[in-house]
């Protein structure tokens, strides 16, 4: 997960990643350089995803920059095995990239 530890680096940059549902690992699905506008086009509607996005902003004037952890979940056209998998793996996930990567996630969301 070493590509996890420039996500603060790179101007709003989403990194998307997938649960392989066979060997039950995180793998990186996606990394992309994109405005907050087109976020939405990276979330897909058919399967489950967990994106971190760095979103650059300012607020009562102070520039920052805000790492936000989305877990996606399209419903029941998944599998009940990808749904179990991906709910089972979002805290341990999120604490690793906290903890052992040291990428502070500022906001976590469901959608």
């Amino acid at each position: 997960m070493d590509y996890l530890a420039n996500v603060t680096t790179t101007l709003s940059y989403n990194v998307g990643l997938f649960a392989d549902l066979e060997e039950e690992r995180i793998h990186l699905s996606d990394k992309d350089n994109v405005s907050v506008n087109r976020l939405l086009e990276k979330v897909p509607s058919d399967c489950a995803r967990y994106h971190l996005y760095n979103f650059k902003h300012t607020h009562e004037g102070d520039y920052l920059e805000s790492v936000v952890f989305i877990y996606s979940m399209p419903g029941y056209s998944c599998s009940i095995k990808e749904r179990m998998l991906y709910s089972s793996c979002k805290v341990p996930l999120t604490v690793t990239i906290e903890t052992q990567i040291g990428v502070p996630l500022v906001k976590k969301v469901s959608m």
